[in-house]
């Protein structure tokens, strides 16, 4: 069968999909309201219709997750539709719209906000589950009255790159991060600014040594567990756990593998742990080289 991609652009795709692919006896039309689709079972088994995710979201996304009905024509039927609706009865309490508005799955969720008034003092709060501009949401009421009022309004933060605003240009995220601003550099706002700030980029060695020691303190805590839990105890002819086992030596011999591969091209100056101040040494066990470490900072930091 076709898999959605981001070559699937509209409804009219995704129905074409499904009516192209073969030996799965399933069909697919728009549905009545124009709004999206309905997917039929043509099989007429005794079986449920059904559709479940495997390792995805666009079933539910497209909401067609769930079990069929029986539609007009005799046939279990599954509708995905774009617009979401609930039914509110007369009995209903403001904590009922709320749950009823919450379990559709939408983008918008309620919950009762107390103001403390004397009078009326609970509120429907809608907030919307996406963030930035791109979450912005309408309320009409059809007249009833309710007297929405916009607490807050989804906007993107922006920033400009440059301090003349002239030559600038501003990017927009829907968060205050920034990802792959420049490079492989993330940058997150704090607040607002008045004036040019001026961002230096440096190499955080503490950082690097720090993590290439505590791989190193780990995987040689490793090796003293592993030959604990695999010794033979000849005094007492007793064996450990895993004594016999192959799972502890595999598990080195792949590590080991790993801290000695190279990469990049030959003549390069960083091609291996062991260029970065990490070394095998005697039983397996692991050393690290901070002075070697910086030395390979100095020389191609974009290689570490």
């Amino acid at each position: 069968m076709s898999v959605v991609s981001s070559a699937t652009k509209t409804v009219g795709d995704v129905i074409d999909l499904i009516n192209a692919a073969s030996g799965i006896q399933v069909t697919a039309r728009l549905n009545d309201t124009g709004d999206g689709f309905v997917v039929i079972d043509d099989a007429g088994g005794a079986g449920t219709f059904k559709i479940d995710e495997i390792g995805g979201k666009t079933a539910a996304d497209l909401r067609l997750t769930g079990a069929a009905v029986v539609g007009s024509g005799g046939q279990q039927e599954i509708v995905s539709r774009r617009t979401l609706s609930i039914d509110v009865a007369a009995t209903d309490t403001l904590n009922n719209v709320i749950s009823k508005l919450n379990l559709i799955g939408g983008t918008v969720r309620g919950s009762v906000v107390n103001s403390g008034a004397a009078v009326n003092g609970f509120r429907l709060s809608l907030t919307s589950t996406i963030a930035g501009e791109a979450g912005r949401f309408l309320v009409e009421d059809g007249d009833l009255g309710y007297a929405f009022t916009t607490q807050e309004q989804g906007r993107d933060a922006v920033l400009r790159v440059g301090s003349d605003p002239e030559t600038g240009f501003l990017i927009s995220s829907s968060s205050n991060t920034f990802n792959n601003i420049i490079g492989n550099f993330d940058i997150t706002l704090k607040q607002v600014g008045t004036t040019a700030a001026n961002v230096t980029a440096t190499v955080d060695r503490d950082g690097i040594a720090k993590a290439l020691q505590g791989f190193a303190t780990a995987y040689n805590s490793y090796i003293d567990l592993s030959a604990t839990l695999t010794k033979f105890d000849t005094a007492t002819q007793t064996r450990a756990a895993l004594q016999g086992t192959t799972a502890p030596l595999t598990i080195q011999t792949r590590f080991n593998s790993l801290i000695n591969s190279l990469v990049g091209n030959a003549g390069e100056s960083i091609r291996s742990l062991a260029d970065a101040g990490l070394t095998t040494t005697t039983g397996g066990k692991l050393t690290f080289d901070v002075d070697r470490l910086n030395s390979a900072l100095d020389t191609a930091p974009e290689r570490v």
